[in-house]
């Protein structure tokens, strides 16, 4: 390899007499793709004291440009420490590439990067290569899943040459969890169900022309993946009478591709398991008395891919939402213990057993609107002392129960007016 060098050398007229102490090495990644674009730097030993003319020469690449032959001239001015560069390699792969720098005007120091390996492959394989020679992180797998922390980074960052504008994203799906240069950490927010999503960088590249003036050439790169919400057990229905059977569903659970999920069940309490499966979506409890079921599910997500096959989650969820039996006695609760006549006032019902429907009968008093578990009612407009009762009827398909009450009213007082409303 050095008799080839030393050959090309001695026909470019390049003979090394004499050895600068300015120039030193060239510096980049010597394990590259095919027809992509690489960075590299020519260091210096120390700032140089006048401006320099530098001719780059790449065996198997482009300097700067598609377009620009392999071998080109760069302007150093005076006090750089190293000057930049890029090659777009060819299509042709080989492990004997190099790029040879010297000194253009004079005899001296030729540095050399050589056995530079041009591979089909992607080297690293969890990188993207990009223009200008910034490498995208990649994720690892198409889709992620609420609660996790994902990095984006441009791997490649030089700050002297890129500046981040700005990273883009939807605050009401990520929040960030920390940025530094190069780089941002942002936290999935939970959601339901599944959806396509992104998130961007802006990136000004600042190119120099002939170190007399400067440009900027922007882009944007777009990572695109499916963020899932964290998995849920859900019951078709929530209301069950005593020793019936329940079926619960863990629904949500992400379908994330080179994936296998296990699901395994557990009875909390007021009930036992039945029936299930390690991997069944479904499990099937039998009540064992009145009120609240508790059920809970272990689900593991593990990567089969190769390209995931460290991927893991698991999650633990629990579901309470099921009641068994008829409805709990309603606890009637008025603002107020006492009423003035004309006014209005809000009666509710704190203690309403899941699945069950509210029915209201009141006297001395108008409904005037309701809620799912309350009424807003107007009082009559008594001159005389008086009351409101209130019933309230609570009913599921097991059965009924029933409460009422009576609240006392003060009267207008023989055509007094109407007291003001508390």
């Amino acid at each position: 390899m050095k008799k080839i060098l030393l050959m090309i050398v001695g026909l470019l007229g390049i003979i090394p007499l004499l050895y600068s102490q300015e120039i030193s090495k060239i510096t980049g990644n010597a394990k590259v793709q095919i027809s992509t674009e690489e960075s590299y730097t020519i260091n210096f030993t120390a700032p140089l004291k006048e401006t320099t003319k530098i001719t780059v020469l790449a065996s198997h690449g482009r300097i700067n440009k598609k377009d620009n032959p392999n071998k080109f001239e760069i302007i150093a001015v005076t006090g750089s420490s190293n000057i930049h560069f890029s090659v777009f390699w060819d299509s042709i792969p080989t492990n004997a590439a190099f790029i040879i720098a010297y000194k253009t005007t004079e005899s001296g120091k030729v540095s050399v990067l050589e056995n530079i390996n041009i591979t089909r492959e992607k080297p690293g394989s969890n990188a993207v290569s990009t223009s200008r020679s910034l490498l995208y992180s990649t994720l690892e797998n198409s889709g992620t899943v609420s609660g996790d922390i994902i990095t984006f980074s441009v791997e490649h960052y030089n700050p002297s040459r890129t500046v981040i504008n700005k990273w883009i994203y939807d605050t009401k799906l990520f929040e960030e969890v920390e940025r530094q240069p190069g780089y941002i950490k942002l936290r999935a927010k939970q959601i339901i169900g599944m959806k396509n999503v992104s998130v961007s960088v802006e990136i000004d590249y600042i190119i120099l022309d002939l170190w007399i003036y400067t440009k900027r050439e922007r882009s944007t790169h777009t990572w695109g993946f499916y963020l899932f919400g964290r998995p849920e057990i859900k019951s078709m229905n929530n209301v069950s009478c005593s020793g019936e059977n329940i079926t619960y569903n863990i629904e949500n659970s992400p379908m994330i591709m080179d994936t296998s999920t296990e699901m395994t069940w557990e009875a909390v309490s007021n009930a036992s398991l039945v029936f299930s499966g390690s991997g069944n979506s479904s499990g099937v409890f039998k009540s064992l008395g009145n009120g609240t079921v508790k059920v809970k599910a272990k689900v593991v997500i593990k990567g089969t891919g190769q390209n995931n096959k460290n991927f893991r989650r698991e999650y633990v969820i629990e579901n309470s939402d099921v009641w068994i039996g008829a409805p709990l006695k309603p606890l009637i609760t008025p603002v107020f213990s006492k009423f003035f006549a004309g006014s209005s006032y809000d009666v509710m019902i704190t203690n309403v057993s899941p699945g069950s429907k509210v029915t209201w009968d009141i006297s001395g008093a108008t409904i005037t609107s309701q809620t799912e578990n309350s009424v807003l009612i107007k009082v009559a407009n008594f001159d005389l002392d008086g009351s409101v009762f209130i019933i309230a009827t609570v009913e599921n398909k097991c059965g009924t129960s029933r409460s009422s009450i009576s609240i006392p009213v003060k009267g207008l007082g023989g055509g007094g007016g109407v007291y003001p409303e508390i």
